[in-house]
Parts: C-alpha cells; sequence; structure tokens
C-alpha cells in the first residue's frame, strides 16, 4: 500500500477541511458522517468501506425497514471502522500521520478489534497516537512495555507465595490481580472493575 497515494488524495487545499491535531480530524469525520443526515451517511460508508454492489440494495432495504434510523444506530460496527479509517486516511493527508511507512496501513487495522476489548495494549506508535481517539469511558490504552514489565512483577509476586497457595490451582490465587503491592493491572481494575477489591 503506497500510503503517498492517500496522501494525495486528502492532502487538504484551502477549499478543503484542515486540522492540527487527530482530535480535530475525527471531529471533521464526524461532522461529514452527522451532517446530511442518516441516507447521506450510509452511502458514504458503503461507498468508502467498498461494499460490494450486489449487497447494496439489500442494505438499503434492510435500513428502509428499520425505520431509517441514524447509522451508528443502523450498523454501529460499520460506523466504528468508517470513523477509523476515514480518520487513518485523513491524518495521513494532512501530514498528522507518515506516509512514508505503508507498515501503518497494516498497523491501523488492528484498531478493528478495540470494540471488542477493555484494554488495548501495544508499543507501536500509531496506536499510541490513534487507539485513545476512539476509546469508550470503559476502555483502557495501555503503552506494552508497561504491561510487560508488570507481567514480570505479578510472575515474581506469584513464584514468591507459599506452597500450599500455590498448590491451590492458579485460578484460585490469580484469578484477581494481587490486592496489595503496586501493579499496573490492580489500577486497570480500580478504574474498570469497581469495587473488585472487596470480592
Amino acid at each position: 500500500m503506497d500510503l503517498r497515494q492517500i496522501r494525495e488524495i486528502f492532502e487538504p487545499t484551502p477549499e478543503r477541511y484542515q486540522a492540527k491535531n487527530l482530535n480535530e480530524v475525527l471531529a471533521i469525520v464526524d461532522k461529514i458522517l452527522d451532517g446530511r443526515g442518516p441516507y447521506d451517511a450510509l452511502r458514504r460508508a458503503i461507498d468508502y468501506l467498498h461494499i460490494p454492489k450486489r449487497y447494496r440494495p439489500q442494505i438499503v432495504r434492510q435500513w428502509k425497514l428499520k425505520g431509517r434510523p441514524p447509522f451508528k444506530d443502523f450498523a454501529p460496527y460499520s460506523h466504528y471502522v468508517f470513523r477509523v479509517e476515514a480518520c487513518f486516511d485523513m491524518a495521513i493527508g494532512m501530514g498528522l500521520v507518515p506516509a512514508r511507512d505503508s507498515k501503518n496501513f497494516i498497523d491501523i487495522m488492528y484498531a478493528y478489534y478495540l470494540p471488542f476489548c477493555e484494554v488495548f495494549a501495544s508499543t507501536d506508535k500509531l496506536h499510541r497516537q490513534m487507539i485513545p481517539l476512539f476509546l469508550r469511558d470503559n476502555q483502557r490504552f495501555v503503552w506494552g512495555t508497561d504491561i510487560k514489565s508488570d507481567a514480570v512483577k505479578l510472575r515474581t509476586y506469584y513464584e514468591s507465595l507459599p506452597a500450599e497457595v500455590k498448590n491451590s490451582g492458579s485460578l484460585r490465587y490469580a484469578s484477581l490481580p494481587p490486592k496489595n503491592g503496586d501493579f499496573l493491572v490492580a489500577k486497570i481494575f480500580d478504574e474498570l472493575r469497581l469495587g473488585w477489591r472487596e470480592w
């Protein structure tokens, strides 16, 4: 994938949208998606996501049968993927994401997993830039080296437990993070699993 082609397509001109940072890029994407009503958003997404023509009439029929809802309600995951792809493409066009590294095209696809997890860990710089844009309130991005360091600390902690505790099985003694000590996983649980320390 030659990202320079994407940059040429999405490069801003005085007549087109311009942004100083990725938050502004995503705001532009949302404005485009929400600006002209539900059908326009649906049509744009169908085109942008390269939905084969043979499926398009069926999709529109389903949308009409469901009462012509907003695109994000009709197809939440497709809406999410559209936002990620459009934000990525515009960010390249505006020079906020480098166009020289074609690996970024593959890396951004890992964002498609985000709706299905609570913690997204990565050591990829592109992920560090873009994943926080799409996090829900009940999700966290964690820098990969931090979680790896924490895993080493956890291993040391669990290996130091008395033999009788370890013999009880890891599902008993390690189903939750340690409630004492300074562990990143425990801090994440504090944010996402309120009250877990009383379990």
